[in-house]
C-alpha cells in the first residue's frame, strides 16, 4: 500500500509535491493544445461557428489538450505518470497524472477563481484532501515517522479564457470539492517558458491531434 506524507494544509503540500521542475513540464501541454485548437478553429470556421458546433467548441478544446497523452504524445523525460481515467458509462476518459503524494486532472474551467464543473470522478478525487482529519490522525501517531498509509492528495490543473488562454492554475480543491484551499497561477509564473509552433516536433504533434481531432468531427457531422 502506498505511504503518504501528511501534510498540515494545501499550500505546504503544492511547496513539496508540485515544485517548480515539475510545473514547468505542465505548460507546454496546455500551449500545444491551445495552438492546435486555435488553428483548427480559424481553418475550419465555417464548420465550428455552426448552430451545432458551437456548444461543443470547448470540448473540442479539452480534447485538443487530452489527445496528447492518449496519443502518447509526452516528452520523453514527461516527470509524471499517465493513465486514462474512465470518468462514466459513455466511454469518456480524463488523463490522471501522478507524481510521488498527489494526483492531477486537467480541466477547463469559468474563470481562475472557480472550480470546474462539478462530476463524480473529481468529488471522489477530493475526498482524500481531509487535510485537518490526517493531520489529527498524526498528531496521535509517532511523530518521528511522517507518514501513514492512504490515498494520495488531488489537484487539478484548470485553464480557459474565450480568445486566448486567459488563466492557467493549479489548483487544490477541499475534500467535498465545494472550494478551493490554495490555488497557484501557473501562466504568471511560467510565462518564459514558450512553444514555437514552428519547432519540427511541435508541429508533428499538432498535425497528429489536428487529424485526430478533424476525423472525429467527419464522423460526427456524417450523423447530422
Amino acid at each position: 500500500m502506498f505511504i503518504l506524507m501528511i501534510y498540515k494544509n494545501a499550500d505546504e503540500l503544492i511547496k513539496h509535491e508540485i515544485t517548480l521542475s515539475l510545473r514547468r513540464t505542465l505548460y507546454p501541454i496546455i500551449q500545444i493544445g491551445e495552438q492546435v485548437f486555435r488553428e483548427l478553429y480559424k481553418n475550419n470556421y465555417a464548420i465550428l461557428s455552426s448552430k451545432y458546433f458551437k456548444p461543443i467548441l470547448p470540448r473540442i478544446r479539452t480534447k485538443a489538450i487530452y489527445y496528447q497523452f492518449e496519443l502518447d504524445l509526452l516528452p520523453e523525460n514527461f516527470p509524471f505518470k499517465c493513465r486514462m481515467k474512465k470518468t462514466n458509462n459513455f466511454g469518456e476518459y480524463v488523463p490522471e497524472l501522478s507524481a510521488g503524494n498527489i494526483f492531477l486532472h486537467i480541466a477547463s474551467a469559468k474563470d481562475k477563481d472557480s472550480l470546474p464543473s462539478r462530476s463524480r470522478y473529481k468529488l471522489e478525487s477530493s475526498y482524500c484532501n481531509n487535510f485537518d482529519e490526517k493531520q489529527t490522525i498524526f498528531d496521535f501517531t509517532d511523530q518521528s515517522n511522517p507518514a501513514i498509509k492512504d490515498d494520495k492528495y488531488y489537484g487539478i490543473i484548470t485553464y480557459g479564457g474565450a480568445d486566448t488562454l486567459e488563466f492557467l492554475n493549479l489548483i487544490i480543491p477541499n475534500c467535498k470539492f465545494e472550494k478551493i484551499l490554495s490555488s497557484l497561477d501557473l501562466k504568471l509564473e511560467l510565462k518564459s517558458v514558450k512553444i514555437s509552433s514552428e519547432d519540427k516536433d511541435t508541429k508533428k504533434k499538432g498535425i497528429k491531434i489536428r487529424d485526430t481531432i478533424l476525423k472525429e468531427l467527419l464522423n460526427e457531422e456524417k450523423r447530422l
